[in-house]
């Protein structure tokens, strides 16, 4: 049960941080457009590579 508890918060994280990140960009004014593609792209990458690789195959 905690495995499967860190791997959804490991599955938001990403998505509630580009969420935030969203309306940063969206309270400026919608500017800066790259800069903002690169901060989700960072973010994605970081918690892709974070991903416990190990947890996947566990469970079969």
């Amino acid at each position: 049960m905690t495995r499967n508890t860190s791997r959804q918060i490991i599955k938001i994280v990403p998505v509630v941080t580009t969420a935030i990140l969203g309306i940063i960009w969206w309270v400026n004014g919608m500017e800066d457009t790259w800069l903002y593609l690169s901060n989700v792209l960072v973010v994605l990458t970081v918690s892709w590579a974070a991903y416990p690789k190990k947890l996947e195959g566990e469970g079969q």
